[in-house]
């Protein structure tokens, strides 16, 4: 029994140094004062509402209208994107808050985007209003939009 008690005594031993030489917990904790008192506000930028679209025979074009939302953040611009149906972007342009309607030409079926955005086009924007330009039919037939809510 004697080297089993000794082999326990070594063992009790090493986990004792072992334990003496570890790392002692470290406690930390951070505060901030400036936002323990700052204030947060919620609010919503509503979507632009659809008004028409029409196309031109002249020059392939479509127009897309709509009116401002009427209640929600206060719009401080318009973001408007064309892309193609799968989705690429082909152009996009920041439009002032007073601007109604933005007019693409369809040389190819296309999906127009506006979304209203307070503050910063990279801020708070609404969902997006979509329609869809398609091109007229050889100089004959003129463009029209589909889908425009």
């Amino acid at each position: 029994m004697r080297p089993a008690r000794a082999i326990a005594a070594i063992a009790a031993a090493s986990c004792l140094l072992v334990a003496a030489h570890a790392a002692p917990p470290v406690l930390a904790a951070w505060t901030d004062t400036e936002a323990a008192r700052a204030t947060v506000r919620a609010g919503v930028v509503t979507q632009p509402v659809a008004t028409s679209c029409a196309g031109v025979l002249l020059g392939n074009q479509v127009t897309f209208q709509w009116s401002h939302g009427s209640t929600g953040e206060v719009r401080t611009g318009y973001l408007a994107q064309v892309r193609t149906e799968a989705g690429a972007l082909v152009d996009q342009a920041v439009l002032p808050a007073t601007t109604t309607s933005v007019s693409v030409t369809a040389s190819q079926r296309l999906v127009v985007e506006v979304r209203a955005f307070a503050g910063s086009a990279t801020g708070w924007t609404s969902t997006a209003l979509r329609g869809l330009a398609v091109p007229g039919v050889l100089g004959l037939v003129a463009p029209s939009c589909q889908r425009w809510s």
